[in-house]
């Protein structure tokens, strides 16, 4: 059974039973760092200078004949060939998890935002473009304002690369230690590159963060798929000390057309993809059997914009949280009108699956 909108706001929230342990808190927020690849422990000298006599402001440097730079880049990025992942068969569902010190809230407080269409001026918290075609989207916008289960297992990603470029897109929490996302993120050939998560995500706060070690998953060829997927570990367990999101297939297509979903990212077009905005009722329009995954295809405008990419598409199922599918992008099938894309099924499931049981 999954929940619908009306029996969610009616659940009452459920508080939380105990005290985050000490050994968490340092994820939250931790030390400003540098971070060097080196077999030998690194010699490593600080020099410091002052730079203005009036005001006090020094200068601190970091000296050393090793490369360092200020990002834990991937250590491991193995993808997956079509049918290639072997999991021995079982119930298409991976379950969800609560800790004790993590209360749950069915609903969020919702920030309404609403920017008119014809308003076609450019506004610093909601981006307004002056594209004929981008001005049919439906600019009322919620924002989702929790820091609560399982709102908080959904965050931010910044990526980049040793250059200093970087792209942002949403992921969300799926194990102790494991994070999913889209797997057009993960730029697989690109040396030096690296991907941080920060769960909860909001303006300049934020429940844990993270750099992610490893990942698997599925390379997309430059069109969205059914497969647009990639398990993530993170060198933090921030699953264990937030919770996770569970996941789930249907093999009657009816499940996915019958019920309505919610979806959490983070758009540039949102306060510049620095405040999470929700989708409600999320329906199902359309299904495509893209082997070894599913598209389910949405209106247009739902999880729309850079930087929702890896978002989940989810909902209360036997009164678990599970997500049904990751954002991949857009598409337009012949005749039919452009919808978005997420990427399910099987495929999803079992790498949730392979990630829990083999990224320890």
């Amino acid at each position: 059974q999954v929940l619908t909108i009306e029996q969610l706001a009616s659940m009452p929230a459920i508080p939380d039973t105990g005290e985050l342990p000490d050994k968490f808190k340092q994820f939250i927020r931790p030390e400003p760092g540098f971070y060097i690849r080196s077999k030998r422990e690194p010699d490593v000298r600080i020099t410091s200078l002052k730079i203005n006599e009036s005001k006090d402001i020094w200068k601190i440097a970091l000296q050393s004949g090793e490369k360092f730079t200020h990002q834990l880049p991937i250590a491991n990025a193995e993808f997956l060939e079509k049918g290639k992942l072997k999991i021995k068969k079982s119930h298409p569902v991976t379950d969800a998890f609560r800790p004790a010190w993590s209360g749950v809230e069915y609903l969020p407080k919702i920030i309404p935002h609403r920017s008119p269409i014809r308003n076609i001026r450019k506004n610093k918290h909601i981006g307004i473009t002056h594209d004929p075609v981008m001005q049919f989207l439906d600019y009322d916008m919620n924002e989702a304002l929790t820091h609560s289960y399982p709102w908080r297992c959904i965050g931010k990603i910044i990526a980049g690369d040793a250059s200093g470029a970087k792209i942002s897109g949403t992921g969300v929490l799926v194990g102790p230690n494991l994070m999913m996302t889209a797997g057009h993120l993960q730029q697989w050939h690109q040396p030096g590159w690296w991907m941080q998560f920060r769960a909860g995500f909001r303006e300049d706060a934020w429940e844990g963060e993270s750099f992610v070690s490893r990942v698997n998953g599925y390379m997309p060829d430059g069109d969205p798929t059914g497969y647009d997927y990639i398990i993530c570990q993170l060198y933090n367990p921030l699953g264990e000390m937030l919770g996770w999101m569970g996941s789930q297939s249907f093999g009657d297509e009816d499940d996915y057309y019958d019920n309505r979903w919610i979806t959490v990212g983070y758009p540039g077009i949102f306060y510049n993809g620095n405040r999470p905005r929700v989708d409600f009722a999320v329906e199902i329009e359309d299904i495509d059997n893209d082997d070894p995954g599913l598209e389910l295809e949405t209106d247009y405008d739902i999880g729309f914009g850079g930087g929702f990419s890896g978002a989940p598409l989810w909902g209360n199922i036997d009164n678990d949280f599970r997500i049904i599918g990751i954002k991949s992008g857009y598409e337009a099938d012949g005749w039919d009108s452009v919808r978005g894309v997420y990427s399910g099924g099987n495929a999803m499931v079992d790498l949730v699956k392979y990630g829990q049981a083999n990224f320890h």
